[in-house]
């Protein structure tokens, strides 16, 4: 038995287009992350890392826009694993037995550090929508605050309607019409 999928619902052509595409873009963060986090400057003698810091940042400010920009997690675990094997391919011994990720503090807190940032918000619960409430609508103001006419707040001289910009609800839920 086969299912409709809904109007505007990614198809499988799509979502796998769409992953590739995002294991990629987490890839170039690797490529990038990885050459910049070397980048330093001295300051009376004492080696400033600033790359490191600065890479770090940009993974997770990208990890965390990829999460929360996206509705579908497949793209944000394209993402992640695109980032994860990019910073691990290039921790591996290279041509001429070169790294770009070295063995010292500063590599060990790209190398750990990318993955972790990856991995912990790619798998961080979904978090509510903002604006999506479980809380009194407007029409549920008089019922708190009194009978219009009773009580001190401004919405009680009128209801919702003593607020500018604001059409007070029927009860069915739908706007009502204004007498004016």
């Amino acid at each position: 038995m086969t299912t409709k999928r809904e109007a505007g619902a990614p198809g499988v052509v799509e979502r796998v287009t769409t992953g590739v595409l995002y294991v990629l873009f987490g890839a170039l963060l690797a490529t990038i992350g990885t050459f910049a986090h070397r980048a330093r400057f001295d300051v009376a003698g004492h080696a400033v890392w600033f790359g490191v810091v600065l890479a770090l940042l940009c993974t997770v400010m990208l990890t965390v826009g990829v999460r929360m920009y996206l509705a579908e997690r497949w793209s944000s675990y394209g993402f992640a694993i695109g980032l994860v094997l990019g910073v691990a391919w290039y921790s591996f011994l290279g041509a001429g037995h070169s790294v770009l990720v070295v063995a010292d503090a500063v590599g060990y807190a790209w190398l750990i550090g990318s993955i972790l940032i990856a991995v912990v918000v790619t798998f961080w619960p979904r978090l509510p929508a903002r604006g999506a409430s479980d809380g009194p609508s407007v029409a549920d103001a008089s019922a708190v605050h009194g009978a219009a006419g009773q009580g001190g707040h401004p919405a009680s001289a009128g209801g919702a309607a003593g607020y500018p910009g604001i059409v007070p609800e029927s009860p069915n839920g739908a706007p009502k019409e204004s007498a004016s």
